[in-house]
């Protein structure tokens, strides 16, 4: 599986976890250190990635705007540590969640899924 990892999660750790399991993980600072939250978004929709940020504003833009999306994570208010035991947690029980138009909401109090439904 590929991910895009947001510039507040291209922490080291994150990244050798997911090289480690087997997935390809890119940070955004690879790809355009500036770009926008949009562009962040649809470049991960364009080339099936799996968003990882920890910003709300990707909750937004999904939900309130309705821009189309691929699977994005969003880890919430946790150290490194945290981030890399939530993604494990992730990749073992909800891998298969991550497909489509679909929002993880990681917290230390558990994961919420929010898919997207087209009428």
């Amino acid at each position: 599986m590929k991910f895009l990892l947001d510039v507040c999660l291209s922490s080291a750790a994150l990244v050798q976890l997911l090289k480690d399991a087997g997935h390809e993980p890119i940070s955004a600072f690879a790809l355009n250190p500036s770009a926008d939250d949009a562009e962040l978004l649809e470049t991960a929709r364009i080339q099936e990635m799996v968003l990882v940020t920890e910003d709300r504003d990707f909750g937004e833009l999904v939900v309130v705007h309705e821009i189309p999306h691929g699977p994005i994570i969003r880890l919430v208010r946790m150290s490194v540590r945290q981030y890399c035991r939530a993604m494990q947690e992730v990749l073992s029980a909800h891998a298969d969640e991550l497909q489509g138009s679909v929002l993880l909401t990681v917290s230390r109090g558990g994961i919420r899924i929010r898919r997207e439904t087209h009428d």
